[in-house]
């Protein structure tokens, strides 16, 4: 297959430059001024930019692919690999054999099964027939989780994570994720974090952190990370760095300021945002801290009785929650509760004849396991400072495959958003497809990945920049501009050539031969 005479922008952040791509077998095989090759489709790229697919950094993907393999949301804006496994979840390892994820699903409601390891996973996403390249991290969450037992037997079940998380790696997995503001992951004991962080950095790989506190506490928490990076020596990643809550807002000025002394001091540090100022999560987040616990049956437990719901109500109306409720959008529920999806949770409660704490415990009673919410929180100067950061790449925090009244539009569009952002600027072009490509691949260990030079896998998108569009605030809106994606040199969306039948993803494993660069 031969892109002609396209505008290729190669993702390590140098200058466009106009020329040709020849694909050969799944890889490209030159760039430049290539003359005619013999029986090569041709694609006729001019007037158009061809850049290396998309690398999501952080991506929950790895719960929806399994019953949405064909990958479309993905695949529209851009997107031809998926770092998954964030937040302390992964639907690997499972708590019992054919039962469900231990932890984290609410990511997706139909999955009704987890898998033993990263193995078995790898090998039931490849039997769907996944569209584009997954690699997979284990959660630490999910871990605890699974491996927990009624007895408490706290060394042994220290033993049990550090062999779990240790076989995981040992089969590939692109790192380590912690999500300390969630259940199961903010148990864990600072020994505990700390051999976690000692086994990943000892395997070459990456701990991904979900901070302990996105809000007031937001700079200790990243305080507590560079720490344990300082300790450990672990090639660390601030998930979604943000500061949410009006009164927070700004305090990415310090966080930053904190992780460029670290980097400076020598530390391995850089982090990931995506360019919206609302984020999106479990509704059980909503609950103050010690009420968010047990899971989604002892949650039900807990806002049925009299006496918890009196005093969630109370510390709720006082704003105890772990979000304010007038930032609650509810994004998904059971059915009862469908008039209210997609709207501010005050408004809602308004034209129920509720209040807004009520309405949250009357979904959650009904719906704990599986109900989300968005959080409109942040500030968009906050989140254009972390975007500008030299440390930072793009992940989108999706999980949703299929657009669905509600959704998160950072599901179908991030990256979209981000190349719309750069406009044609060939330098500001460069850093947004190098934040988004080449960053995201050396940071996982993705060889081959992230960028387009011979001898790399043809992950490649063709995008008319002039007809670039994000679908704005409208998940139901399909972004505009993506011309043709292709996933190892397989043609897998678009209209410049027929999209073929056979999935071409993989499920990738991190290069454990090459030195992680300095």
């Amino acid at each position: 297959m031969l892109l002609r005479g396209g505008t290729v922008v190669d993702g390590t952040g140098r200058r466009p430059v106009v020329a040709d791509v020849q694909v050969t077998a799944g890889r490209i095989s030159a760039v430049g001024t290539v003359g005619r090759v013999r029986d090569a489709v041709e694609v006729d790229c001019r007037g158009l930019h061809v850049l290396p697919g998309a690398i999501d950094a952080h991506s929950h993907a790895d719960f929806t692919l399994p019953t949405a393999p064909h990958a479309t949301g993905l695949l529209r804006q851009a997107v031809t690999t998926v770092v998954t496994g964030n937040c302390g979840f992964s639907p690997f390892p499972m708590r019992r054999p054919g039962g469900p994820p231990a932890s984290g699903g609410f990511l997706n409601p139909r999955l009704r099964r987890g898998w033993s390891d990263l193995a078995d996973y790898r090998a039931a996403l490849t039997a769907a027939g996944v569209r584009v390249n997954v690699a997979p991290m284990v959660g630490h969450s999910s871990v605890r989780a699974a491996t927990a037992r009624p007895d408490g037997d706290a060394p042994a079940h220290g033993d049990r994570i550090r062999r779990a998380i240790a076989h995981a790696l040992a089969q590939g997995a692109a790192g380590v994720s912690l999500g300390l503001a969630y259940p199961d992951g903010r148990d864990a004991d600072r020994n505990e974090l700390v051999d976690v962080a000692t086994l990943t950095a000892a395997a070459g790989a990456v701990l991904a952190v979900h901070l302990r506190d996105e809000r007031a506490g937001c700079v200790a928490a990243v305080e507590e990370i560079l720490d344990l990076a300082a300790r450990t020596g672990v090639a660390t990643q601030i998930s979604h760095l943000k500061a949410m809550g009006r009164a927070n807002w700004g305090s990415t000025r310090a966080t930053l300021a904190r992780i460029d002394q670290a980097r400076t001091a020598g530390l391995d540090v850089t982090v990931d945002m995506y360019p919206y100022t609302m984020g999106a999560t479990t509704l059980t987040a909503a609950l103050p801290g010690w009420a968010d616990t047990g899971g989604a049956e002892a949650i039900r437990r807990l806002v049925t009785d009299p006496a918890g719901r009196s005093r969630l109500l109370t510390e709720l109306a006082a704003g105890a929650g772990y979000v304010g409720l007038d930032e609650v959008v509810v994004s998904h529920a059971s059915p009862r509760w469908q008039p209210v999806i997609g709207r501010p949770l005050p408004l809602a409660a308004a034209d129920l004849a509720t209040t807004p704490a009520a309405l949250l415990l009357d979904i959650l009673a009904d719906d704990a396991a599986e109900a989300t919410m968005l959080v409109d929180a942040m500030s968009a100067a906050d989140v254009e400072r972390v975007l500008a950061h030299p440390a930072a790449m793009i992940g989108s925090d999706g999980w949703v495959i299929d657009p669905v009244p509600g959704a998160h539009p950072r599901n179908f569009a991030t990256f979209v958003r981000t190349l719309r952002a750069a406009g044609d600027q060939p330098e500001h072009l460069a850093d947004a497809v190098r934040r988004q490509s080449a960053a995201v691949a050396d940071r996982f260990r993705l060889t081959g990945r992230g960028r387009i030079a011979p001898g790399h896998w043809a992950d490649l998108a063709v995008v008319d920049l002039a007809a670039l569009h994000d679908g704005g605030d409208d998940a139901t809106v399909a972004p505009a501009g993506v011309c043709q994606v292709f996933v190892n040199g397989v043609a897998s969306h678009g209209q410049l050539l027929a999209s073929a039948s056979p999935p071409a993803g993989r499920v990738l494993r991190r290069d454990a031969d090459r030195r992680r660069p300095t």
